[in-house]
């Protein structure tokens, strides 16, 4: 729980205006909501070769008959852009192979300019 905590607050700290949350927000959480988080979806979790954590991607699980899973935030240390990412489950939703897959995407580099990924995927 503390390497999701320390992840999501660096990723506001650093690149704040690439959330839709801010850092203020995020401080104020209490330990259960932090555990609860994310409430409808999943995250990703990064480590560098040291097992140190660098990077941490969002995902929210449309319900359904069919889940769909759309890949909502994505963050990498600076220290650690552009030199790949392995990317490990850290929480198992049904749809869990759409998000892998969306995660593959967005780290392989397609994306728009604005660094948004617009992506969603069925099973």
């Amino acid at each position: 729980m503390a390497a999701k905590r320390d992840l999501r607050l660096a990723a506001l700290k650093e690149s704040s205006a690439a959330f839709a949350s801010s850092l203020d927000r995020e401080l104020d959480r209490s330990e259960a909501e932090w555990r609860a988080w994310p409430r409808d979806g999943a995250y990703f979790a990064a480590f560098d070769d040291s097992q140190s954590p660098i990077g941490i991607a969002g995902c929210w699980i449309q319900p359904g008959p069919d889940p769909v899973a759309h890949l909502i935030s994505m963050w990498v240390a600076p220290s650690a852009r552009r030199a790949g990412v392995d990317w490990y489950w850290v929480s198992l939703p049904p749809a869990q192979d759409q998000v892998t897959r969306l995660a593959r995407l967005a780290a392989s580099g397609s994306r728009s300019e604005r660094g948004i990924f617009p992506i969603s995927m069925k099973a």
